[in-house]
């Protein structure tokens, strides 16, 4: 079975998509991605695999939802001073309530009504 999986330096902010098959060869070239590695990177990727990040020391494999989690917190810091606190707070709830939405524990109307009220208020 193939998958696709995102290969991402997060150092660097960058990314790449690499299909992962029985036919992979176990060392990729990442030099694309600003990585130079001699890790088997097939060998880290799991059934539940979304993602494989390079954190400048390491490698994890992440799930769809730890994917998200690490790329929303990343966006939350890099913007956090761009508005007033009132704003950033907007920011923050809603990135909460979209995890919430994520695990299935909310709807898309729920997650919108919460967040309309709050721009309103």
């Amino acid at each position: 079975m193939s998958t696709t999986v995102i290969i991402y330096n997060q150092p660097e902010q960058k990314l790449l998509t690499q299909l992962f098959s029985n036919n992979t060869p176990t060392k990729i070239d990442l030099s694309d991605n600003g990585l130079n590695t001699d890790t088997e990177l097939g060998k880290l990727v799991q059934p539940d695999t979304f993602a494989l990040v390079f954190n400048g020391i390491s490698w994890t494999s992440q799930t769809y939802m730890q994917w998200e989690d690490l790329r929303i917190n990343e966006a939350l810091q890099t913007v956090k001073n761009n508005y007033s606190e009132k704003t950033q707070g907007i920011l923050t709830r809603f990135v909460a309530s979209m995890d919430i939405k994520y695990q299935g524990k909310m709807s898309w109307v729920a997650l919108l009504n919460e967040l309309g009220k709050e721009i309103e208020a």
